[in-house]
C-alpha cells in the first residue's frame, strides 16, 4: 500500500477513536474510553496519545495502579521501539497519579491513626 493512504489511514483511525472517546467521556462512561483506547493500543502500539486517553479514564475512575501501569508500558514501549521518552503530557498524567496515591495513602495512615488512638 503507498505510504501515503497508509498514513491517511492511521491519521483518520485515530481521529475517530479519540471522537469516540470523547463521545464516551461527555456521557461518562470511562470504561468504554477505556476500552476502545486500549483495543486501539493493539492495532498502534505506539500511538502516545491511545495511552493518554486510556489514563485518563482510568484517572476519572479513581484507579490509579492502572494509572501507573499503564504509563510503565507506554514508556517501556517508545524507549524500546523507538528510543523515544514519553512526552510531557504523559509524564504529567503520570504524576497526577502520583499525587493521588500518595494523598490517599496519607488519608488511609491518617485515619488508621485515629481509629487506633480511640
Amino acid at each position: 500500500m503507498d505510504a501515503c493512504i497508509t498514513l491517511r489511514l492511521k491519521s483518520k483511525f485515530e481521529r475517530l477513536v479519540l471522537a469516540l472517546c470523547t463521545r464516551f467521556e461527555l456521557h461518562n462512561r470511562y470504561s468504554d474510553s477505556i476500552d476502545i483506547s486500549l483495543q486501539a493500543l493493539e492495532l498502534d502500539p505506539l500511538n502516545e496519545m491511545f495511552y493518554r486517553r486510556a489514563m485518563q479514564g482510568y484517572l476519572k475512575r479513581g484507579e490509579l495502579a492502572d494509572v501507573l501501569r499503564l504509563y510503565s508500558r507506554c514508556r517501556h514501549t517508545l524507549m524500546k521501539l523507538l528510543a523515544a521518552p514519553v512526552s510531557g503530557e504523559t509524564e504529567r498524567l503520570y504524576a497526577e497519579a502520583l499525587h493521588a496515591t500518595h494523598r490517599a495513602s496519607a488519608q488511609t495512615a491518617h485515619r488508621t491513626s485515629a481509629w487506633r488512638s480511640d
